[in-house]
């Protein structure tokens, strides 16, 4: 007599512990070969056991306990496989972009560099000349060549009340500078020897730095001005921005200084009356 499952009626060929398809547990006796429940399997009224039913989409793993799908471990190593390799094309891709991103900064920058801007230097001024001075003291010289001498602890000065300038102001030193272009002029008001004299003599205010070739002596056209206003009262240097309205000459050229000449145009010395410059600088393209 052929034996079979009592659960999913599959025939059994051999004795066997599980039926192969449905994992149903058996015990078969060994002389009649009919095949009892296990142990622990329900028995009906009838004495017979209770078959759990058998369904086609059943597996032996899902029958017999519930035990996990044994496809899982591979369902997670595809996915964490996955987001791994997506992880490093989008490492690869920032780097790539970065690095193509920085190039063309790179050669943004030498396109500036070399063709769009011309680097501001510091211009040559080979003279300094002004015929109004204080005198040679045991202080030291006060000339208009310590304009430019590189020391703000010396200064150019004159005595303010001994000086009656016209409507046109007061003329000061005439530089000789040489330049293609006049971008800035740094100055230094005052007498910069020390923070305490600077108070104590007077500083100029009101002034005009013209281009003295293309201009009647004290009297600049509007072209010719690379600046007109107020300096600031300030210990230290100050920062003055050519005018764009001015006509840019190239080689040597004489640049001149014009005070105010109204009782408005100096800040106050607490102790003298002679108004000082110490130091002034052009910088711009030199060829």
């Amino acid at each position: 007599m052929q034996r079979e499952c009592p659960n999913c009626h599959l025939p059994l060929n051999a004795p066997a512990m599980n039926c192969p398809r449905c994992g149903y547990p058996l015990q078969s006796s060994s002389a009649s070969g009919h095949i009892t429940p296990g142990p622990g399997k329900p028995i009906n009224a009838a004495g017979n056991f209770s078959p759990r039913p058998f369904t086609p989409s059943q597996s032996p793993n899902s029958a017999s306990g519930g035990r996990g799908n044994r496809y899982t471990p591979l369902i997670i190593t595809i996915v964490v496989c996955t987001l791994l390799l997506i992880s490093v094309a989008l490492t690869a891709l920032y780097f790539f972009v970065l690095k193509e991103n920085k190039s063309c900064v790179s050669a943004f920058d030498d396109y500036i560099d070399e063709e769009n801007v011309s680097v501001s230097a510091r211009l040559a001024v080979t003279e300094a000349e002004c015929p109004i001075h204080l005198a040679t003291s045991k202080y030291g010289t006060y000339y208009a060549s310590n304009l430019i001498d590189g020391n703000p602890a010396t200064c150019w000065s004159y005595t303010a009340t001994d000086v009656s300038g016209d409507t046109k102001g007061v003329q000061g030193p005439v530089m000789t500078v040489i330049a293609d272009r006049i971008d800035n002029i740094h100055i230094w008001n005052g007498y910069q020897k020390s923070n305490s004299i600077f108070y104590k003599n007077m500083r100029a205010r009101g002034i005009t730095i013209y281009n003295a070739d293309g201009s009647p002596y004290g009297a600049p056209r509007s072209e010719d001005i690379l600046y007109t206003g107020d300096l600031a009262d300030v210990w230290g240097m100050q920062t003055l921005r050519v005018r764009p309205q001015y006509r840019q000459r190239r080689g040597p050229q004489h640049i001149g200084i014009l005070l105010d000449s109204d009782a408005f145009s100096h800040y106050k010395g607490s102790k003298y009356t002679d108004l000082c410059i110490s130091e002034i600088e052009f910088y711009g393209e030199q060829h």
